[in-house]
């Protein structure tokens, strides 16, 4: 959603016009994950791997806003259904 003529591609240099994309501001957040990773590994608040792990897991030149599709609806559905089936079980309820 625009929110600044910058946004519409009519004013600016196309570099500056970038620097506001969705895509961009997103490889800068995964820039600071793995930051924040490797200065908490040498306060020792997180083991060294687990900072490799983000550093080697983070992607930001490669970052891209395509839908994915959320499992939530799925999962929390037949979560719901496993409880229901494993109250049902236990006659803890009785529908």
């Amino acid at each position: 959603m625009p929110v600044s003529p910058i946004d519409f591609g009519r004013y600016g240099h196309p570099e500056m016009i970038s620097i506001f994309e969705e895509e961009y501001r997103h490889s800068l957040w995964l820039k600071v994950e793995v930051a924040v990773a490797e200065a908490q590994a040498e306060l020792g608040l997180i083991p060294k791997e687990a900072a490799k792990d983000i550093q080697s897991t983070a992607k930001p030149n490669i970052v891209t806003l395509a839908p994915i599709p959320s499992p939530s609806v799925s999962t929390a559905t037949s979560v719901n259904a496993g409880l229901l089936r494993s109250w049902r079980n236990a006659n803890i309820i009785s529908l």
